[in-house]
């Protein structure tokens, strides 16, 4: 029989109570409470331990899994890269990882980081090696680059602490009620802290603080429900630069179920962020060729809206002139003529304000905006298009009042897209008569916006596929306008989406949520 011992020595660097009957039982539990399957190799690669929750994710005894079971729970196709990187970091010595298919007891495979870091004694030899897997299953398909550390070990005092150190990760504890009591040496090393420093809530210095009420929030969070949490925060480094972190934590329970200790793991998420922000600066980029392009087809009828004001100008102007002559003095006419003068005049510079605005390029701005104010802009813009393809527009504006929170300009782009794209729609098909239905209400906690139309309404398939990137209905059509509103609507935290009109036509809605307080 394989036998995983686990010192006593081991539970005194976790305050562990050594009058304990059962000390090695503790042990294994701080262990499993890691969230992470832990395992550890002599300094030859033989696997010497692993933890019972390993053991009971591949469904094996100890004596299966260290008889080799546990490198026949890797995939087939993975197991070969996962041995060849073992080999190359027992031949260098060094950290390494790799990722594999792990197969859980139920037959079923999970992606999972495999993390490997070397031991050595006092002597500078290399004794053993400790590892950690991760399940990365759920994060792989959406984040190819976010590599989640988790992790925790089992040994004496010495080997835990030199183990913890180890890790791959800014590993941390805290009482049960959430007051920092140790930060592993990596993680001191990072911040270029002392303990002292960081015991109880003084870790706080070192976050973010734009992120710190954040932060306070979730772990309050966290610590009332009793579970295992994560959230974000960016930590400030020995050299005073700030760096995205994913923090998880997870309990400790003692023999009665109650919590005791909370273990915790950070992991350097800043490559993923700037990669987020790469994406969301393309995204807008896109927007804002996407809102150029949409106003250079308008050219022609934004032209006539803002020609209609100043033609009504010059002649008001011609007019008042007239009446202050010697020959047809009348104040009263003057007055009036000046007075549209200076409502035409008004309207011009309205016209250009949303042109300016919509025409901007800058970062979104999530401020409180009425959709009452979002939508007559845009309707203004187009009237010249209603009026060229004989288009008739109704707009039913409900109750309003409660602003939604995001940017006005690319909810206008929104607003614009979908009253172009059934414009376009009623033309392309003839379409008679052409009727357009604006309508914006509040109902439910949240803003609703529909536009319908009196075109041909879509295909079987199109209302599942319209928003995404690059199909298009029209000939001429890139496939991208709709696909722009979906990322604006989602990024406001909405929905959107499209169906066939019960009489004719077709129907784009989308919600917001309503700002608070």
């Amino acid at each position: 029989m394989k036998h995983q011992h686990i010192t006593p020595q081991a539970l005194e660097s976790l305050g562990v109570d050594q009058s304990s009957s059962d000390l090695e039982r503790q042990l294994r539990r701080i262990i499993n409470a890691v969230p992470g399957l832990i395992w550890s190799a002599d300094a030859e690669g033989t696997v010497t331990f692993l933890s019972q929750q390993y053991l009971d994710y591949i469904g094996q005894s100890a004596d299966q899994a260290l008889d080799g079971g546990w490198v026949d729970a890797v995939h087939p196709a993975d197991s070969d890269g996962l041995l060849d990187a073992w080999a190359q970091g027992l031949a260098q010595g060094r950290a390494t990882e790799h990722e594999a298919r792990l197969r859980r007891a139920d037959g079923s495979y999970r992606w999972m980081l495999f993390r490997a870091s070397p031991s050595y004694d006092e002597a500078g030899q290399l004794k053993e090696w400790f590892g950690v897997n991760i399940d990365v299953e759920d994060r792989k398909d959406a984040r190819d680059a976010l590599r989640i550390s988790e992790a925790a070990l089992r040994e004496s005092e010495r080997e835990l602490q030199q183990i913890v150190s180890s890790i791959p990760g800014l590993t941390w504890k805290s009482d049960a009620q959430g007051n920092m009591t140790f930060w592993n040496q990596g993680f001191l090393d990072y911040a270029g802290a002392k303990l002292e420093r960081i015991v109880g809530y003084g870790f706080m210095d070192y976050i973010h603080p734009d992120d710190r009420q954040q932060v306070m929030t979730v772990w309050t969070q966290i610590l009332k429900s009793g579970s295992a949490g994560e959230s974000e925060a960016r930590l400030r480094r020995a050299d005073g630069q700030y760096r995205w972190f994913l923090w998880r934590a997870s309990p400790f329970f003692d023999s009665e179920g109650e919590i005791t200790q909370w273990f915790g793991i950070n992991v350097d998420i800043e490559n993923r962020k700037r990669a987020e922000e790469d994406l969301r600066q393309s995204q807008s980029d896109l927007a804002h060729i996407t809102r150029m392009t949409t106003m250079g087809e308008l050219a022609v009828s934004i032209a006539h809206e803002v020609n209609q004001p100043l033609m009504a100008v010059v002649t008001n102007a011609g007019a008042c002139l007239r009446w202050l002559s010697d020959t047809q003095t009348d104040i009263a006419m003057a007055r009036a003529a000046a007075e549209r003068i200076v409502r035409d005049g008004h309207r011009a510079g309205d016209i250009i304000t949303s042109l300016r605005n919509l025409a901007r390029k800058s970062a979104p701005r999530m401020d409180p905006v009425r959709l009452d104010q979002v939508i007559p802009v845009v309707l203004d813009l187009l009237q010249g298009e209603f009026r060229r393809h004989d288009v008739v527009a109704k707009v039913q504006l409900g109750e309003c009042a409660t602003p939604i929170l995001g940017d006005s300009t690319q909810l206008q782009q929104v607003v614009l897209n979908l009253i172009m794209n059934a414009v376009e729609a009623m033309v392309a098909a003839n379409a008679s008569p052409r009727r357009l239905a604006v309508r914006a209400e509040t109902r439910d906690g949240e803003a609703l916006v529909t536009i319908a139309d009196t075109g041909p309404g879509l295909g079987a398939d199109d209302p599942d596929r319209v928003f995404e990137a690059f199909f298009s209905t029209k000939a001429e059509g890139i496939g991208m306008g709709l696909s722009i509103c979906r990322s604006i609507i989602e990024a406001h935290g909405g929905r959107i989406w499209a169906q066939n009109n019960q009489t004719r036509g077709s129907v784009f809605s989308f919600t917001l949520p309503l700002a608070k307080g």
